[in-house]
């Protein structure tokens, strides 16, 4: 896991990292922060993704349910490494997530939801999560946002989450080579 504390070797430039030691021992987090990952199929049998009150308020949008297993056929396995990254509960095997110790709210939908699924999604998720994180970005032809889901972005940062006192919304960059900043 170079990306939390990198000391160098092949191919990897020593100090590239998120510096996780010393956000460590400030905190691992808490099971009151809850951590919305929204993208594909989760596997929430994994070990790494278990353990007391760690999954919160699940949802499916692909199957309507409460179930956001990933489906063989499809493939849709990413989402269950993007919330290890983010939370995977440090026990000892496998991996540790940057917040171990923060509850999970795993999110599944299609990648290529509209806008009216997408601001239901995010209106879910703020009901429950502090953070929501997207390893996905929308394709360039959708930049700018529309004001229906930039509006609901503003709403969320000011008074999501489940205290009402804004919730962090994160999203990967280059994603489809896409821009950074769109400016429109």
């Amino acid at each position: 896991q170079w990306h939390l504390d990198n000391n160098g070797g092949l191919q990897l430039v020593e100090g590239a990292d998120v510096d996780i030691l010393e956000a460590w021992a400030i905190t691992k987090g808490r099971r009151d922060v809850v951590v919305a990952i929204i993208d594909d199929g989760f596997d929430l049998s994994h070990p790494d993704l278990s353990g007391e009150n760690k999954i919160v308020a699940p949802k499916d949008y692909v199957d309507g349910d409460v179930e956001p297993f990933p489906e063989d056929r499809t493939g849709d396995y990413h989402g269950t490494p993007c919330a290890g990254v983010a939370i995977a509960e440090e026990n000892g095997s496998g991996v540790v997530g940057a917040a171990p110790q923060c509850a999970f709210m795993p999110i599944r939908f299609d990648l290529r939801a509209g806008d009216q699924e997408l601001w239901e999604i995010f209106d879910h998720a703020s009901r429950f999560a502090d953070v929501i994180s997207c390893s996905w970005g929308p394709i360039p032809v959708f930049a700018p946002l529309s004001s229906l889901i930039f509006d609901k972005f503003a709403e969320i940062t000011e008074n999501g989450g489940p205290r009402g006192k804004g919730a962090l919304i994160l999203f990967a960059a280059g994603n489809y080579n896409a821009p950074i900043f769109d400016a429109d």
